[in-house]
């Protein structure tokens, strides 16, 4: 009995680093998930800034050759 009781113990205390280990592992990959999180908000952001920035060109663009035609 002392012998399964040993090796019993051996195999839950091997159980429990793994789940400590894993643990720490998933800890680690919300720290990574949340950075990237920031960083996918900050690319969506630079996107729509440059859309807005596009379609700021477009009118402009749009607008000059109304001018240049009228000219005409």
């Amino acid at each position: 009995i002392s012998n399964k009781y040993t090796s019993l113990k051996a195999t839950v205390d091997g159980i429990n680093t793994t789940v400590a280990s894993h643990t720490s592992s998933i800890g680690n990959l919300t720290t990574d998930l949340s950075g990237v999180s920031g960083k996918v908000a900050t690319v969506e952001n630079k996107q729509a800034s440059l859309e807005q920035n596009l379609n700021g060109f477009n009118i402009t663009v749009s607008n000059l050759k109304k001018i240049v035609q009228e000219g005409n």
